[in-house]
């Protein structure tokens, strides 16, 4: 790949600078002065900027050559320090499992088609497949009583024990990854330090306990519920949100019986990465690597990101099922790859497992993926039609979990129009929500 021109550094510099610049306006003005260290601590954050940054720059001076090992061996370490190493541990191999079943099926996808030895899915997408596959089995299994510690842990353990070829296949590409030499240049050292700063800031709001609203109403509660009885009820009439798509919830669960409340939030986090992962893959399409760490350093220092990694909501777990889904559509349109249908519509379902506005950005992706499948002729096979539908399952388990139960998919939202009598015959509003665009909204 060509350098970049010069100009495209400056622009790149000026940008950051003037985000950095809107970020300290923005949180200047916001609350009053006694009050601004409660949206961003600065007092415990700038010590940590001050230790990491440096930090950071004299590891990747060191290891000029092997940069995501230093990178990840300071982001493990501060995370063993600040959330623990059980919710580390349980993080870890939750995320081993996903990769291992997401990987298998990807390669099981190919099956017996044109693309069967095709190079398989890298990155976060594996991971993202596998999530959606455990997401889809907590979810039909909620109702049942069996949601303990150790069962949760002896099916993790069972998945590995099913696939040890896999699992020696993920190890060896985590260790590979880790010890990959490769010349990096400053200004991409630099960019480095940066991220691993951003991510251990971001750690020390996960190691905080949860105070947030949504999360102690439903998110951190509904986890609570299912740990004191094992099972979820899925009563709405108790519990407005009860019958609601709760894929990242499911995930939350499984971290939460392991090891408590710091897991789950870590979990969070976890596919906070995995968001940022996606989005540096596709920018690396067609970006030098300076300019897509910065891009994601950028997006990861929003007070956005911060409010989402400081609260259990859905939204990273949902926008990373998207972005993993729009990375999967354009490598198929590039490659036609039989394992990037699968992985797309995996990632489908597992947005949809999490939020129903997700249509809107998958109606269009799955137009596109069925215009190109026509008019290059089919790439699939039998495993593949399977996979499909099993995503299919996956997606809308919850809208007819909750159609059979309320007589409305979407309870409660749009009950004007489905009029299930556990809630008002209107629709659900929420009107902090009600804000028109204009020109001053950014």
């Amino acid at each position: 790949m060509p350098l970049p021109p010069r100009w495209l550094g400056i622009a790149l510099a000026a940008a950051i600078a003037l985000h950095a610049a809107l970020l300290g306006v923005w949180l200047s003005r916001l609350l009053p002065a006694s009050n601004r260290d409660m949206l961003l601590p600065l007092r415990e954050l700038a010590p940590v900027l001050a230790l990491v940054v440096p930090l950071a720059l004299v590891a990747f001076a060191l290891f000029a050559r092997r940069a995501h090992g230093a990178f990840a061996a300071i982001v493990l370490t501060a995370a063993c320090v600040l959330v623990g190493i059980g919710a580390v541990a349980t993080v870890a191999i939750m995320t081993l499992s996903a990769h291992v079943i997401g990987a298998s099926l990807l390669d099981w996808s190919g099956g017996d088609g044109p693309r069967a030895h095709a190079a398989r899915p890298h990155g976060p997408i594996p991971v993202l497949v596998g999530s959606a596959v455990w997401i889809g089995v907590v979810s039909a299994t909620l109702a049942w009583h069996v949601h303990y510690a150790f069962v949760y842990l002896l099916a993790i353990a069972a998945s590995l024990a099913a696939l040890p070829a896999q699992v020696r296949r993920s190890i060896a590409a985590a260790l590979a990854w880790l010890s990959e030499e490769t010349r990096w240049s400053w200004p991409e050292r630099a960019c480095a330090a940066l991220a691993c700063a951003v991510v251990v800031l971001h750690l020390v709001v996960v190691a905080k306990p949860e105070v947030g609203y949504d999360a102690s109403a439903m998110h951190l509660q509904f986890a609570e519920l299912v740990a004191a009885n094992h099972r979820w009820p899925f009563d709405a009439a108790r519990y407005a949100w009860a019958v609601m798509p709760m894929g990242a919830d499911a995930a939350y669960l499984a971290a939460y019986l392991v090891d408590g409340e710091r897991a789950a939030r870590l979990v969070n986090l976890l596919f906070g990465a995995l968001l940022c992962a996606a989005t540096h893959t596709m920018m690396r399409m067609q970006a030098d690597r300076v300019v897509a760490l910065a891009s994601v350093c950028a997006l990861a220092s929003t007070p956005l990101w911060f409010l989402e990694s400081g609260s259990l909501f859905v939204e990273f777990a949902w926008a990373a099922f998207l972005v993993a889904g729009l990375a999967s559509t354009l490598a198929f349109i590039a490659d036609r790859g039989a394992k990037d249908v699968a992985a797309a519509a995996m990632c489908f379902a597992g947005a949809m497992a999490c939020k129903v506005i997700g249509v809107f950005w998958i109606v269009p992706l799955v137009a596109v993926l069925a215009y190109d499948l026509a008019r290059g002729g089919a790439v699939g096979n039998r495993r593949l039609f399977a996979v499909v539908v099993v995503a299919a399952v996956i997606g809308g388990w919850p809208y007819v979990n909750a159609w059979v139960r309320t007589g409305n998919p979407v309870f409660p939202f749009m009950n004007a129009l489905f009029a299930s009598p556990l809630f008002p015959a209107v629709d659900f509003n929420n009107p902090l929500y009600n804000a028109p665009l204009t020109a001053t909204t950014p």
